[in-house]
């Protein structure tokens, strides 16, 4: 682990340095959240629970003054469900700390005078999205119990513009880890491995406002393959997983009650390891602090 640490972290720095000195360095923090206290329901079951996803960037190097602009990060980002049932929820609790290399493509239009009301352009712009690479040491834990910590090395993309139907182009991350187990008692009983490969594929689709202002839908899908998992636990189905979730959020233009700022609700199926049980979950959720 200790090499493919050196080797993904000697990958940053070399993706960074070129357009990045400490001359141009930023120093700037920002933090974003999402807090959505929720209501769901399987098997005729019904349970309370909340949702957040949460962000903190540091900037460390930045050439954000130049086209073909580019970020080197710190980050800590937390994720999860946590539900009054123990169990209840297919989405552990993730804590990731690490390094990101955030790369713009992206060019201003080019005035075609010095003047800086002129309509004139002498060569257009463009917008192409944003490629981000990542290494980041990440723990992850199912609320009933099962855990593990991996090095996680993250490839992903975005595009910024959603007009028209650009919306239809997925943003996406493909990773691999490197995992040890710390607890999942069904996969060590199966003879699962303490330590393993896990690759991953997260994409997501957010459309434009559907008619109303603050309206979108969005689908999510994720996939993870365990390898070198025995027989017993790939015919058990625990060398793979997959999550699906589609739904509406609805974000007010101004908060309701003071406090209530939008409305989601979302369907789930499947799980997010070390979940080990697949499950079909309606959301309905409430957003308070975003």
């Amino acid at each position: 682990m200790k090499r493919q640490l050196t080797f993904l972290m000697l990958a940053l720095l070399c993706l960074a340095a070129p357009g990045l000195s400490p001359a141009a360095a930023a120093q700037e923090t920002t933090f974003s959240h999402d807090v959505v206290p929720k209501l769901l329901t399987r098997d005729s079951q019904l349970d309370a629970g909340v949702a957040f996803d949460l962000d903190l960037v540091h900037e460390v190097l930045t050439n954000a003054a130049t086209a073909w602009r580019r970020h080197l990060q710190l980050r800590a980002a937390g994720r999860g469900e946590l539900t009054t049932r123990t169990g209840f929820s297919t989405q552990p609790l993730q804590l990731d700390l690490g390094l990101r290399v955030a790369q713009l493509l992206y060019r201003p239009d080019r005035a075609g005078n010095d003047d800086p009301d002129s309509e004139v352009v002498a060569e257009p712009g463009f917008d192409w999205g944003q490629i981000n690479l990542g290494l980041a040491f990440r723990l992850e834990k199912e609320q009933q119990g099962a855990s593990d910590i991996a090095l996680s090395g993250r490839l992903g993309y975005v595009l910024n513009e959603t007009g028209g139907l650009r919306w239809l182009i997925p943003a996406f991350v493909v990773g691999y880890d490197r995992v040890s187990r710390r607890s999942a008692e069904v996969v060590a009983t199966l003879g699962g491995p303490e330590e393993y490969d896990r690759w991953r594929l997260d994409t997501s689709w957010a459309t434009p406002e559907l008619g109303v202002a603050g309206l979108r839908a969005h689908v999510d899908a994720r996939w993870a393959w365990d390898r070198g998992q025995p027989g017993a636990v790939q015919d058990a189905g625990l060398d793979s997983a997959r999550y699906l979730a589609g739904g509406l959020k609805y974000v007010f233009a101004e908060a309701a009650f003071g406090v209530l700022q939008g409305l989601q609700v979302m369907v789930s199926d499947g799980r997010i390891p070390p979940a080990t049980t697949d499950q079909t979950t309606l959301h309905l959720g409430f957003y308070v602090f975003r």
